[in-house]
């Protein structure tokens, strides 16, 4: 059974890259382009990981992060937040421990 991971990020070439660097058979990724529609689908996913954008149109990744970790089901999935090079950390709506890791934009796909 393959790893599903979901990458909500409004960039088509941020997903794509995920879907390069996770590719199948051993990864299924699950694109989202806005927060809303991520916390729709998460449960009937049941991730192995979640990359989510901290500038997501709609429910922002901010939200998103504090929502997703507040679910039991998903309390130990590993969350990565997604930062644009110019985007400041807004440490008063979300603190930094909702997420795993912060991975600065645009990454090493290799690394």
């Amino acid at each position: 059974m393959p790893y599903r991971i979901i990458v909500a990020d409004p960039s088509p070439s941020v997903q794509k890259t995920v879907q390069l660097v996770f590719a199948e058979p051993e990864f299924r990724v699950y694109p989202f382009e806005d927060g809303a529609a991520l916390l729709e689908s998460v449960s009937g996913i049941q991730p192995d990981a979640l990359l989510v954008s901290l500038s997501l149109p709609g429910r922002d990744g901010y939200e998103v992060g504090r929502t997703l970790r507040s679910r039991k089901e998903l309390a130990t999935v590993p969350l990565i937040g997604l930062k644009g090079t110019f985007e400041s950390m807004d440490t008063d709506r979300n603190p930094p421990a909702d997420y795993d890791e912060i991975v600065q934009k645009p990454f090493d796909s290799e690394r």
